[in-house]
């Protein structure tokens, strides 16, 4: 016979109520955060387009040459995602592949003259919002957005 442990009602309420108030201020965050920032930032661009295009966008732009695979890693994008964001960045030109001369199964992947110049674009909005952004805060207050920032990004990357 196996022993059941109980559970006292009272700590599963407690629990519970633990977990609604993580929910709730973990809501509030994103909310707050796509209002002040991922909102007026992607109004920069002029172009309307989801976050995952912009992530795979500036991967693009920030390294030479690299493949789906490389990208769904470091993006934690979905592969059937990623695979039709690309197809529409070939469709309108803003990509090109390369084949791998030593393995044929392997396709890089990097920006063609557009896809430089949208990039471009979009880092001087970035820059042009980040500096508006961060320009109302005195320096001190900078210096601990930028640390939060920090680390709230390797609290969820150490995971």
């Amino acid at each position: 016979m196996t022993a059941r442990l109980r559970v006292d009602p009272a700590a599963r309420c407690a629990s519970h109520a633990l977990d609604r108030e993580r929910a709730l201020a973990a809501h509030r965050f994103i909310q707050f955060f796509d209002r002040h920032i991922r909102a007026p930032y992607l109004r920069t661009t002029g172009r309307p387009t989801s976050g995952a295009n912009w992530q795979v966008l500036l991967a693009l732009g920030s390294k030479q040459e690299l493949t789906a695979t490389k990208i769904a890693q470091e993006l934690r994008i979905d592969r059937g995602y990623l695979s039709r964001i690309l197809s529409a960045f070939q469709e309108q030109a803003i990509i090109a592949e390369i084949n791998s001369k030593t393995d044929g199964r392997v396709h890089r992947l990097r920006l063609t003259r557009k896809g430089r110049k949208m990039i471009e674009s979009i880092q001087r909005g970035r820059d042009r919002r980040l500096r508006a952004i961060f320009g109302s805060l005195s320096m001190e207050d900078t210096h601990a957005v930028i640390a939060a920032m920090r680390s709230i990004e390797l609290i969820f990357d150490n995971r």
